[in-house]
This record gives structure tokens, C-alpha cells and sequence, in this order.
């Protein structure tokens, strides 16, 4: 009886490690792919308004300056520029001179946006007039400069909505 145990389990070994067979094989391709893209965001990040405060009407000249900001995120050394359009009642693509707070009763308050403290460089959205720069990874926050040179208006509160833009 040990004999036939032991010869069954020597038939059992040897047909548990014999060679497997395959009649034919067949093989494909697997693809392994990865896009990469430059990316900027300019809207996460809040903008700070530009905000002339509360002015007394007077009838002669005067210069009131006002300072607000935009954030940029960009992709390390991704080169961008930022444009602000003409705002709500100016043309999309202002020169000096054209941009206008409106306010509740209809009038318009004439006023600029820069791109320094000076105020002699206009921030527009055509070539010349935009803000360049190059991408760190991390938020780069930009001043917006605006004045204005006249505050001989009616009473009233004066809005306008600029669109902020990023190209990359």
C-alpha cells in the first residue's frame, strides 16, 4: 500500500511540473501617453477693486489716483500678458481717453487705468498696452494704476466692470 502511494504521488509531481503547452501565441501593443500643457489662471485669486473712494464735486481740475490688483498663476516659465478691455462703456480695445464710470442717472465720469505709479504707461488690451511677464508656479500679482482728472458730475455713484484677461 506505501508502494502505491508513493508511485501515485511521483505520477502527481511529474505531471504538476511538466512544461505547459500553448498551441500559438498572439501579442499587442499597449500605448502609454502623457500631454503636458503650459496653464495660467487669472481668476482664483481675487481682484482688488480700483476704488476712487468718496470725492467732493469741484469745478476745477483736479487728479485722483486709486490703486487695485490682479493675480496671475502660470506654469514655470510659461510666458503670458494681461490685457484689460475697455470696460463696460468704452470700446473692447481702449486707447487713454475712452474708458467711463457710469453712473445711476446716466452721466459718465471719464477715467484711465496704468500700469505704474506715474500713470504714463496706459493698460490696455492691444499690443503695446498689456503687461508681460513669465509664469513662476505661484501667484504674481499686478497693480492696476487708475485716475482720473475731473469730478464736475452730479451727485451720484459711478460703476465700471474692466475684464481682466491672460494670454499664454
Amino acid at each position: 500500500m506505501r508502494r502505491t502511494v508513493a508511485i501515485a504521488c511521483l505520477a502527481l509531481q511529474a505531471t504538476l511540473t511538466a512544461p505547459l503547452t500553448h498551441a500559438a501565441t498572439d501579442t499587442a501593443n499597449l500605448q502609454v501617453k502623457l500631454v503636458i500643457t503650459e496653464t495660467c489662471d487669472i481668476h482664483t485669486a481675487a481682484t482688488t477693486a480700483v476704488d476712487f473712494g468718496t470725492q467732493a464735486r469741484a469745478s476745477g481740475p483736479v487728479t485722483v489716483t486709486a490703486t487695485g490688483s490682479v493675480t496671475v498663476n502660470c506654469s514655470p516659465n510659461t510666458s503670458y500678458s494681461i490685457g484689460l478691455n475697455g470696460g463696460s462703456n468704452a470700446p473692447a480695445v481702449p486707447t487713454p481717453g475712452q474708458r467711463k464710470m457710469k453712473g445711476s442717472l446716466g452721466a459718465f465720469v471719464p477715467y484711465d487705468l496704468y500700469q505704474d505709479a506715474s500713470t504714463t504707461a496706459f493698460w490696455g488690451n492691444a499690443a503695446g498696452s498689456v503687461v508681460s511677464g513669465s509664469g513662476s508656479g505661484g501667484n504674481q500679482t499686478y497693480q492696476v494704476y487708475g485716475k482720473l482728472t475731473n469730478v464736475n458730475f452730479a451727485a451720484d455713484t459711478y460703476v465700471d466692470t474692466v475684464v481682466a484677461t491672460v494670454t499664454y
